[in-house]
């Protein structure tokens, strides 16, 4: 009988074959071992102890700075077993995992590493390494987790990991990878995870991710990658993670995208993406959580039926040229923290003078920030808006040309710590009980029609280090109480008729 452990420490039991056929990979060179008559599946092959022994001294000798001492064990008083980072197989005493993430190492990879042929996890992420990878993945066929993000590793991606067929995780972001996404990655039928986001890869998404039916992880962000999204991603129905910002990718959005059940973040921010997004965007997208479209060149209607994705908590939609009304129904997501629609061109309900899609928010319960800045919002303030939950913390409505006055209600939202309601149509005065908002530490209110004088609660606030009022009709002295305002580092009250300076 022999056993074979994986990672974690399992074991099972094999009956033995009479005859075996070893293949051993060490150095640069390959040579077969014949037991018998009989082959056996390359993942049944063993090593000696000693290979693995030299191949981790071999590892060390190569790490130029270990900050931690993680590496001070690694020496013949102990079994290379115990070695800091080191796990090995109960049965054979085969190294199965080597995990040093986050232990700030630097230095380069040996290639020696090829010869732990029972390796089952890489984990040299949050490193410091660099350097061409020259490990041979063709000789550590039972790999299933390679995770070497946030190194500073150059060069193409290894066309080695070709033969790890059991690989599930690939985590090689943030390094200094170059090339096009290699097409070998849709012949990796078992992974779950891939991540190659923050390099500089080049080219377009091969059409052949698409046999990654396990799929639940894929990120490409932060590339140089352009082109379409392949509509073929739509039939991952496993993912759950889209991650595609920071590209150049262009072309429309794949309506088959928006059908994949599982989804719980997408992203496409900082592409060229454009056209309409689908009428039904939301209807089969249950448990979409995040999803992220800014700076874009989306157009057309914002598809009201967001609102039947119940589990969204935030919502990036600035930056494009989206038009028409803010549907009401975004009123109806329970579960929504964020909405950020700055910079479009999206307008009030027809025939209703008051903001209204401020009334509709105050259904919210988890509410934390509304920024829709930069809009065609041109209604006045609802007194409702005092009724917004006081979870509720930035209200960006700057420059929509908003009328009216600023509710004395609004001084309710007592969690707010940032309010900016600059370069609109306000009038009249400052709230006189504005001091009531003492958490606030962004105030803007520039560029309006403002009357009277700065209420003196206002130097109540003592958290707020910006204060933007500038370009309105405000009259008076300045307080000297504006000298309790220690945490002040931007002040602009420049264009308005205040009759005295700034208090030593």
């Amino acid at each position: 009988m022999f056993c074979i452990e994986n990672w974690t420490g399992m074991t099972t039991t094999y009956p033995s074959p009479q005859p075996l056929v070893f293949l051993l990979c060490f150095s640069s060179f390959t040579f077969i071992v014949v037991l018998g008559q009989r082959e056996v599946p390359l993942a049944l092959v063993s090593l000696s102890n000693v290979t693995d022994q030299f191949a981790l001294l071999s590892f060390k000798s190569l790490v130029t700075k270990d900050p931690y001492s993680v590496l001070s064990n690694w020496n013949s008083n102990i079994s290379f077993c115990e070695w800091n980072g080191v796990s090995c197989g109960h049965c054979s005493h085969r190294v199965v995992a080597l995990n040093f993430s986050e232990k700030a190492l630097e230095g380069t990879i040996s290639p020696y590493i090829s010869n732990l042929s029972f390796l089952q996890v890489l984990d040299l992420s949050n490193d410091s390494f660099h350097g061409h990878i020259f490990i041979d993945f063709s000789c550590l066929p039972l790999l299933e987790n390679l995770s070497i993000r946030k190194n500073n590793f150059e060069g193409l991606i290894p066309q080695t990991l070709s033969h790890c067929r059991g690989l599930q995780i690939l985590s090689v972001g943030d390094n200094q990878f170059y090339g096009s996404i290699p097409k070998f990655l849709g012949s990796l039928l078992e992974l779950k995870r891939l991540s190659i986001r923050g390099s500089r890869l080049t080219g377009t998404i091969p059409i052949v991710l698409a046999n990654l039916t396990k799929l639940e992880w894929f990120s490409i962000a932060q590339n140089q990658i352009q082109g379409n999204i392949p509509p073929e991603l739509g039939s991952l129905m496993h993912l759950t993670w889209l991650n595609v910002e920071g590209n150049n990718l262009n072309g429309t959005l794949p309506e088959s995208l928006f059908k994949v059940s599982a989804l719980q973040a997408l992203s496409f921010v900082m592409n060229q993406l454009i056209g309409h997004l689908p009428k039904d965007v939301g209807h089969f997208l249950t448990n979409l959580q995040i999803i992220y479209m800014s700076n874009n060149n989306f157009d057309g209607p914002f598809p009201p039926s967001f609102s039947n994705a119940t589990s969204l908590q935030a919502i990036s939609a600035a930056d494009n040229k989206f038009s028409g009304l803010i549907p009401l129904e975004l009123g109806s997501m329970t579960q929504l923290k964020r909405l950020y629609l700055e910079h479009n061109m999206l307008t009030n309900v027809g025939g209703n003078r008051e903001l209204s899609i401020l009334t509709s928010f105050t259904n919210y319960q988890l509410l934390e920030e509304v920024v829709l800045s930069q809009n065609l919002l041109n209604d006045i303030l609802p007194t409702s808006v005092g009724n917004l939950i006081t979870t509720l913390w930035r209200l960006h409505l700057s420059s929509n040309l908003i009328e009216g006055t600023i509710p004395l209600a609004l001084t309710n939202l007592t969690n707010l710590i940032s309010l900016n309601l600059g370069f609109d149509n306000l009038k009249g005065l400052i709230p006189r009980n504005i001091g009531s908002m003492n958490r606030l530490q962004v105030l803007g209110l520039s560029s309006n029609a403002l009357e009277g004088s700065i209420p003196d609660t206002l130097y109540q606030l003592v958290c707020m280090y910006s204060f933007y009022i500038k370009e309105n009709m405000l009259i008076g002295s300045i307080s000297r109480s504006i000298n309790n305002l220690t945490s002040l580092q931007w002040l602009d009250l420049s264009s308005n008729n205040l009759s005295s300076t700034l208090p030593p």
